[in-house]
C-alpha cells in the first residue's frame, strides 16, 4: 500500500457515447474496472504528448532513487506509447521513439538525445551544459571574447589561502 501513488477523487461528466467506448475498451482489454480503463486511456493519451526531453527528465528524476537501469526501462520506457524499442548496452540504455528520435541514460545517470538515423554513437548531452561564465566581465579593460583573463582572482589575499 505504501508504494501506491497518491490519488484524488474527481467527478467528470462524459457523453454516453464516450462511456460506451470506454466500456468497450475495458471489456476488450480484460480490465476489471471502468476507473482503471479510464486511467489507462488517459495515461496513453498524455504519453502521446510527451517530448523526448520529457521522457529523459522522467528517467533522470527517477534515477535519483533507482539506480537499476533495467527497472527504469521496465517502469518508464517499456509501457510508454511513444517508445518503439529499448536497447541495453554496457554503458547504459538507449531507446528509439516514434519519429526517429533517440534517448539514452548512462550508468552514471547522465542523459543524452540523438536525432534521425544518425550513427548510434552520435549523442548530445541533455540537458545541454550551461555556458561557462566569462572570467572578465564584458566591456572590462582588456576583455576579448574567449580570451583568458590575466587578472588575479577576486576575493581575499592569495597568501591567506596557502596552507604553509
Amino acid at each position: 500500500m505504501a508504494d501506491k501513488e497518491p490519488t484524488e477523487r474527481r467527478v467528470y461528466v462524459l457523453p454516453i457515447e464516450q462511456l460506451h467506448r470506454i466500456r468497450t475498451y475495458q471489456n476488450n482489454s480484460g480490465i476489471g474496472s471502468e476507473v482503471e480503463a479510464v486511467r489507462r486511456l488517459l495515461d496513453a493519451a498524455l504519453q502521446m504528448r510527451d517530448t523526448p526531453q520529457d521522457i529523459l527528465k522522467t528517467l533522470k528524476s527517477r534515477y535519483a532513487d533507482e539506480k537499476d537501469l533495467r527497472v527504469l526501462a521496465k517502469d518508464i520506457l517499456a509501457a510508454h506509447a511513444l517508445v518503439e524499442s529499448v536497447h541495453f548496452a554496457d554503458d547504459g540504455i538507449w531507446f528509439r521513439l516514434k519519429g526517429d528520435v533517440r534517448g539514452k541514460i548512462g550508468v552514471d545517470g547522465a542523459t543524452y538525445i540523438g536525432h534521425g538515423s544518425a550513427h548510434e554513437d552520435n549523442w548530445e548531452v541533455y540537458p545541454p551544459p550551461s555556458p561557462r561564465a566569462r572570467s572578465t566581465p564584458p566591456g572590462s579593460v582588456g576583455s576579448r571574447a574567449g580570451a583568458p583573463s590575466w587578472d588575479a582572482p577576486r576575493g581575499g589575499d592569495l597568501d591567506d589561502e596557502i596552507p604553509f
